[in-house]
């Protein structure tokens, strides 16, 4: 008699435990969609040779996706790298730095001027 309810009570703990194995399993949060993205830096002028940082900042903060890409308009004026380092080229000239997130296509420019050789 104490076998069976050791078993009795071993199987509900068990069926027990399955609920809370199956109910506590991972979901899906619903995707917060960016509405915006903004470089932090205004329009930028840099001696040929030297590089600024540019950063940005996506809206809304708690945005699922808030990756970006960096571009330049015109590489041999300035180039810019994916974490948004830009590198004056060629003196004299100007190009348009964008952000672009992957979420949602949302872009942001700044102008970049290069002037004379970096002392």
């Amino acid at each position: 008699m104490l076998t069976n309810r050791k078993v009795l009570v071993s199987l509900v703990l068990t069926v027990i435990a399955s609920f809370f194995v199956v109910g506590c399993g991972e979901y899906d949060l619903p995707a917060v969609a960016v509405t915006a993205v903004a470089i932090d830096q205004g329009n930028q002028t840099l001696a040929k040779g030297n590089t600024v940082q540019l950063t940005a900042t996506v809206t809304p903060s708690h945005a699922s996706d808030k990756s970006v890409t960096w571009s330049s308009g015109n590489t041999a004026v300035a180039t810019v790298s994916g974490i948004g380092r830009v590198t004056g080229e060629t003196a004299g000239s100007s190009t348009t730095i964008t952000v672009a997130t992957t979420d949602g296509g949302k872009t942001d420019t700044i102008e970049v001027t290069v002037t004379g050789d970096a002392l």
